[in-house]
């Protein structure tokens, strides 16, 4: 009677197991959510951009990306972004097509150990202009002077922890255009605060587990009472 009873809800618990694990694999897609606050901002871009004005935005990688051609230990490009956004105060600009992740790890002096996140509008990065200046660039960079945190610049981190760099600052450049022949850049500049994951959604087959879990004791219970 018990192994009657036990054996065929054995079989659905694996059979519920295997239907939580099956299916094709996921992209190993990363997003990163970041801080800063303002520190500089160029004449002409004030009334737009004030110091002290709060930095907020997020960018998405697949770690799986390999160093692009030419990259070596010491310095390393990953076109590997898929996403990014920023905001200061009430202006935003956003970007599916940015690609650039840059790594140094033990570059000749006075380089640095550095992470740096770079968007261009050439590379698809848009917000609406200021004071008829159009934006050009953002990017953040993150250095270690001593030249640790990183062992070979060809492995795109998936982790990243602020305290081991000691110079964490975002740019974000405006030109003018260059209509009278030339071309000016203009600078929004600030530290960056925080840098973290957002907390992971449970996936289905994490959720298949939990009622594998609970099925298991059910099964236990029923065993006694048998």
């Amino acid at each position: 009677m018990r192994c009657l009873l036990a054996r065929p809800v054995a079989l659905s618990l694996a059979a519920l197991l295997l239907a939580g694990t099956a299916g094709p694999a996921r992209g190993a897609f990363i997003t990163f959510q970041f801080t800063g606050t303002v520190d500089f901002v160029d004449e002409a871009l004030s009334g737009t951009f004030a110091v002290g004005d709060k930095l907020t935005g997020s960018y998405t990688f697949d770690s799986t990306t390999a160093a692009r051609a030419g990259s070596n230990a010491n310095f390393a490009v990953f076109d590997a972004l898929t996403a990014l956004n920023f905001s200061v105060s009430g202006y935003s600009a956003a970007s599916a097509g940015a690609p650039e992740i840059q790594v140094d790890n033990d570059p000749p002096a006075p380089d640095v150990d550095r992470y740096a996140v770079v968007s261009r509008a050439s590379d698809g990065l848009t917000g609406p202009p200021v004071n008829d200046l159009e934006l050009n660039f953002f990017g953040f960079r993150l250095d270690d002077s001593t030249n640790t945190v990183f062992s070979d610049a060809r492995i795109l981190p998936t982790t990243l922890d602020l305290s081991d760099f000691d110079n964490r600052r975002f740019f974000i450049f405006f030109e003018d255009g260059g209509d009278n022949g030339t071309e000016a850049t203009y600078v929004v500049s600030g530290t960056i605060d925080s840098l973290r994951q957002p907390a992971a959604t449970p996936e289905p087959a994490s959720l298949a587990l939990v009622g594998v879990g609970a099925a298991g004791l059910a099964v236990r219970r029923l065993r006694r009472r048998a």
